[in-house]
């Protein structure tokens, strides 16, 4: 149940819906004759669009979160009992290839894949349903060990 709480709240506060929604109220406040306030919400969803829209909000927003995790060499990490891959985002086989849809989550997948080789973790964990079809398929075809893989298939997001 809170899956869906989570998703139904990321897509109650996501630009483009609160855009739409400003939009509507505006076209409702313009058809009731209200026309000051019907375009300034109109005009005002529209210059909420247009910022999400830039790389203001990243800029301002996500810099500064990235800024308090810096990357780190892999020569630099510390010996682990095990590496977890948080593997959500990569799809399943698709039917004209075998392996899963790599998207933007596949860097996550290559990483880990780096880290095991480089002897940081006897053991890759990853998560998430599509595990079998994309992310073991590829952590193995970037050489990790299969024996070396467990794969949790449980979890239906980070929580």
């Amino acid at each position: 149940m809170g899956v869906i709480i989570n998703h139904l709240i990321s897509a109650i506060i996501a630009p483009v819906t609160v855009s739409f929604l400003g939009l509507v109220v505006g076209l409702i406040f313009l058809w009731r004759n209200w026309r000051r306030t019907g375009w300034s919400i109109t005009l005002a969803a529209f210059g909420w669009l247009y910022i999400c829209s830039t790389s203001l909000i990243p800029y301002f927003v996500g810099y500064p979160l990235e800024q308090l995790y810096p990357p780190v060499q892999i020569e630099a990490l510390p010996q682990a009992d095990a590496i977890v891959l948080l593997s959500g985002g990569m799809g399943g086989s698709t039917n004209v290839w075998q392996y899963g849809e790599m998207w933007t989550s596949a860097d996550r997948v290559w990483h880990a894949g780096r880290i095991w080789k480089a002897g940081k973790a006897p053991i890759v964990l990853t998560t998430g349903k599509e595990n079998d079809n994309s992310t073991i398929s590829l952590l193995t075809g970037l050489g990790v060990d299969e024996k070396a893989i467990i794969a949790e298939r449980d979890s239906l997001n980070t929580e």
